[in-house]
Order: structure tokens, then C-alpha cells, then sequence
């Protein structure tokens, strides 16, 4: 056996060991790809929340902060500005608004998202019929039938 591998050339000893090669490259291929996907997700969540974070911190500025020529970022936070617009009226009567109007989309949502309790023949094609207790013979009728009698 030693003998066979003492006359192997050269040549092929580089062929046995090329798929170990193969191997360890694909990994470093991988791992390159792996850490270059993250990075760029990293730049792109930076990049999308950037403004967010600008304008919270804008929001805690005084104005002379806020309208220089070079941006601050070290500077004494003030709630100032949210009590001003809290005493707003106009802002009172929009926020209203959008609580009662988000309040009754999410109190109704539900209701429009159930299944209707008796099935229209319009929704249903297959087998459909005039006749007030069911629309058809479909599976999703059968279903909810003996439900909603």
C-alpha cells in the first residue's frame, strides 16, 4: 500500500486533496456572503431610521437648536415643544378625530372579517340556489350551515 502511494505522481496527491480545498473555500465563500448580508441589512435599517431619529431628536431641541446652520448633537432636551402643541386646539380636535376613527375601524374590524352567517348565492357558482336556508351544496356552505341555523 505505501508502495502505491509512493508512486503516485504528484499530480494526483493534488487531486486528493483539492476537494478538502473546495470545501474550505466554500465556507469562506459563504461566510463572506453571510457577513457582507448582514452588513448591507445593517446599512439599510441605518439608512431607513436615520430621519426617525432626526426628527425625535429635533423634537426635544429648543428652536435656536433646531434652525443652526450646524446640527447639535449635544444639546439639553426640553419638553417644551410637546406641551405647545398639546395646548393647540386644532391639534386636540386631530387627534380626536384619529382616536375615534381608529378606535371604531378596530371595533368593527372583526365584524366585517367573520364569515357572513347565512351564504350568499352570488359568492357561491357551483349548485347555486334561490332558496332562503342555504345558497348551495359547496363544502364551505355545508360548513357553516349547521352553525348558524
Amino acid at each position: 500500500m505505501a508502495r502505491i502511494i509512493a508512486d503516485m505522481p504528484a499530480s494526483s496527491e493534488a487531486q486528493l486533496t483539492a476537494p478538502g480545498k473546495a470545501a474550505a473555500r466554500g465556507k469562506l465563500v459563504r461566510g463572506l456572503f453571510k457577513a457582507l448580508s448582514w452588513l448591507g441589512l445593517a446599512l439599510l435599517v441605518t439608512v431607513a431610521l436615520f430621519p426617525v431619529l432626526w426628527a425625535l431628536l429635533n423634537s426635544l431641541k429648543e428652536l435656536m437648536d433646531i434652525v443652526s446652520p450646524t446640527p447639535r448633537f449635544l444639546f439639553r432636551p426640553t419638553l417644551d415643544n410637546y406641551r405647545q402643541v398639546l395646548h393647540t386646539p386644532e391639534v386636540l380636535s386631530g387627534l380626536y378625530n384619529s382616536v375615534l376613527v381608529v378606535g371604531a375601524a378596530v371595533g368593527l374590524g372583526p365584524c366585517w372579517a367573520c364569515p357572513p352567517l347565512t351564504p350568499s348565492p352570488a359568492i357561491h357558482s357551483a349548485g347555486a340556489t334561490t332558496s332562503s336556508s342555504s345558497c348551495c351544496r359547496c363544502a364551505s356552505c355545508r360548513r357553516w350551515r349547521w352553525r348558524f341555523r
